[in-house]
């Protein structure tokens, strides 16, 4: 199943985030390359901070951290913040 089912995911948690890295350079990875990052925040005694960051075949580039929302519509990656996706449900 798709973590795309709308167009939208919501990187809730890692594993969806990796989730989302996976189908979109599986599959296709003709059209989509990409990576994830993970590192410590402050004095690495809270949780680690995760992003991906996704390239397609025309240069652009797309990078979304935990929270943020990816939408994938007409074969373009948007990413938005937590507040811009909820901005636009009203």
């Amino acid at each position: 199943m798709t973590v795309f089912v709308d167009g939208h995911v919501h990187l809730k948690d890692r594993a969806t985030l990796l989730a989302a890295l996976d189908e979109l350079v599986g599959a296709n990875a003709a059209k989509f390359r990409g990576a994830a990052s993970v590192w410590p925040d402050g004095d690495a005694t809270g949780p680690a901070k995760w992003s991906i960051e996704i390239n397609d075949w025309n240069g652009n580039t797309t990078t979304a951290q935990l929270g943020d929302h990816l939408v994938l519509t007409y074969g373009r990656l948007l990413k938005l913040t937590d507040a811009e996706y909820l901005a636009l449900e009203v």
